[in-house]
């Protein structure tokens, strides 16, 4: 099998040990490996299925949707060398089919501000909003008191005003408020992935 969804394993567990660091090209390839064959069987692929789909590279921002255009298919599969949680494919008002992918470690943020709500709530202005989620983590650097950095779970989401508000466990006044003059952090970056397409 060449291609799979997710990884077998979150890889993050055990990539602060010793082991994985002076062995990280042969977990990759028994993680991807396995992760394939088990995709294989979830999908009921066949020998010949294996042989005649057709590949696609792709460069996805995790939560942003991507159009692949009008495509009749029975079955998609991943490829990435960024772990994968999970992917969405709509069909938007022309036929199109609209890909969207998660992947599984934390994204971060480019913000402006971040302002206490209340509680636990800060709210932060981003440049995007609409790459995250609900329920996400993501993780938040470039502020002055470590307080505003970390990562942290993402409680609503405000397209309209390109604003998120996270759950920060250290705060819980406005004493750590901070307002930049611009962005600070860096936003996700984009992920090449290769989708194959059975028709």
């Amino acid at each position: 099998m060449k291609l799979s969804t997710s990884n077998t394993f979150d890889v993050a567990t055990i990539a602060e040990t010793k082991t994985y660091q002076e062995a990280k090209s042969f977990f990759d390839f028994v993680n991807s490996f396995v992760s394939e064959v088990v995709e294989g069987f979830r999908k009921k692929l066949t020998l010949r299925d294996n042989f005649n789909y057709n590949e696609k590279e792709l460069t996805v921002t995790h939560g942003t949707p991507i159009n692949l255009g009008v495509m009749p298919y029975t079955a998609i599969f991943m490829r990435s060398r960024q772990p994968i949680l999970t992917y969405a494919i709509e069909q938007n008002n022309k036929s199109e089919a609209m890909l969207t992918v998660y992947f599984k470690v934390p994204h971060s943020i480019a913000a402006k501000s971040c302002l206490w709500q209340i509680g636990n709530t800060v709210k932060y202005e981003v440049l995007n909003a609409n790459m995250y989620s609900v329920g996400e983590r993501v993780a938040v650097t470039g502020f002055s008191n470590n307080v505003n950095n970390g990562e942290f779970i993402v409680a609503y989401v405000d397209n309209s005003s390109s604003t998120l508000y996270l759950l920060n466990p250290f705060r819980s006044d406005k004493t750590a408020d901070e307002i930049k003059p611009s962005h600070v952090g860096k936003q996700s970056a984009q992920q090449k992935i290769t989708i194959g397409v059975l028709n």
